[in-house]
C-alpha cells in the first residue's frame, strides 16, 4: 500500500503526521508508511516566525518583555502516542 510513497513525497508538501520528539530548534513528526519529518523552528508557520523576529530584536531593547514560554516549542507542541 505504500510502495513508491517515498519517491513522490517532496518537500514542501502538507501531510498528516504525528509529534515524536521536540528539540529546541525543530519538531521531527512520523508520517505514513514509517517516514519521518523533520519542521525546523523558522518553518512553523509565518506567524511563529514572526514572533520569534519580534522577540528577537526586543531582547536587546527590553529586558523581560517575553516568557519562555511565549515561542518554547516543547510547551506548544505535544507528543503522539
Amino acid at each position: 500500500m505504500c510502495f513508491g510513497i517515498s519517491q513522490n513525497v517532496k518537500e514542501g508538501m502538507l501531510m498528516l503526521g504525528c509529534v515524536k520528539e521536540v528539540t529546541d530548534f525543530e519538531v521531527t513528526v512520523g508520517l505514513p508508511c514509517g517516514l519521518q519529518g523533520f519542521l525546523s523552528i523558522k518553518n512553523i508557520c509565518d506567524s511563529y516566525a514572526k514572533l520569534l523576529t519580534e522577540q528577537l530584536d526586543s531582547a536587546d531593547t527590553e529586558v523581560g518583555m517575553w516568557s519562555e514560554s511565549d515561542t518554547n516549542l516543547r510547551v506548544i507542541y505535544s507528543f503522539c502516542m
